[in-house]
């Protein structure tokens, strides 16, 4: 269960960062159009593709080289995902390089951003778990 509400965590930050940074590259690649809400189903189709990925991802406690790899592992499937969806979608042709590379530095930003926020999640929850760790065991001291 803990999997499942973890990957709606992050179908949530992913949505969120994507529709920003989705803001951002229509107007710096597309100028002022008026875009379609399908882009909207998409947005959440291919956030949902995404953050399936994490599912897949160990509990366990992982050596820095495991969780390098784990970590490229997934970056590498995000961004099969949303390569394959955006040219599917026509959110930036292939063959032009600017907005290949564009797409392949959104989705670097989007990654990086939500790699922060779980570290930062993750950091809060354990000095939590360990105060209230100390706190048991001083309790069980005394």
């Amino acid at each position: 269960m803990n999997r499942i509400r973890n990957m709606f965590r992050i179908f949530s930050y992913i949505t969120t960062a994507v529709t920003m940074g989705t803001a951002a590259y229509i107007m710096i690649f597309w100028g002022n159009i008026t875009v379609s809400c399908q882009i909207l189903w998409q947005i959440l189709a291919v956030s949902f593709l995404t953050s399936l990925g994490s599912l897949f991802l160990p509990d366990a406690e992982l050596g820095k080289r495991q969780l390098f790899a784990v970590n490229l592992l997934y970056y590498l499937y995000v961004n099969a995902v949303v390569l394959t969806a955006g040219t599917y979608f026509e959110w930036f042709y292939p063959d032009r390089f600017g907005m290949t590379v564009g797409m392949l530095l959104l989705i670097a930003a989007i990654y990086g951003f939500i790699q922060w926020i779980t570290y930062r999640r993750q950091k809060r929850l354990a000095v939590i778990l360990n105060r209230k760790l100390r706190e048991q065991n001083e309790k069980k001291s005394s």
